[in-house]
């Protein structure tokens, strides 16, 4: 921290470069933490990141925000799925596939969802049918 105040005092440094350094390393940990999470299947901490992530996403101009937004959605949909939470997947993976149409692969993963889910109340082939026809 000193160092870094040193550099921004002697003008080597400012302010908004030292912020953009703290919230690009910030957002590389929570996402690496939140995969970690994943992989050791405490769903609830790694929701809890992506959350996080998408909340610092929130603080940023639109441009950037739609960024993180896009990158982290689908991971915490994905996330959600592999919980069990198909109410919430679903949720996200709509609003993603919604927001980046080209993306075939989140479409695909919603599609399985909507056919196959384990829980018959979030099952809606019709809606997968949809979606398929529309697919680039």
């Amino acid at each position: 921290i000193r160092y870094v105040q040193e550099k921004m005092n002697s003008g080597e440094v400012d302010e908004q470069e030292v912020k953009q350094s703290y919230f690009f390393r910030l957002r590389e940990y929570l996402c690496l933490r939140a995969n970690l999470y994943r992989e050791l299947r405490q769903t609830q901490n790694a929701i809890d990141d992506w959350n996080e992530l998408m909340r610092l996403g929130r603080i940023l101009n639109k441009r950037d925000r739609f960024e993180m937004n896009s990158y982290y959605l689908p991971l915490r949909a994905q996330t959600y799925a592999e919980g069990g939470l198909w109410k919430e997947a679903i949720g996200d993976y709509k609003e993603y596939v919604k927001t980046s149409p080209g993306d075939e692969k989140e479409r695909k993963k919603l599609i399985e969802i909507l056919r196959t889910c384990p829980d018959p109340k979030f099952l809606d082939p019709a809606f997968a049918q949809k979606l398929e026809e529309q697919t680039p």
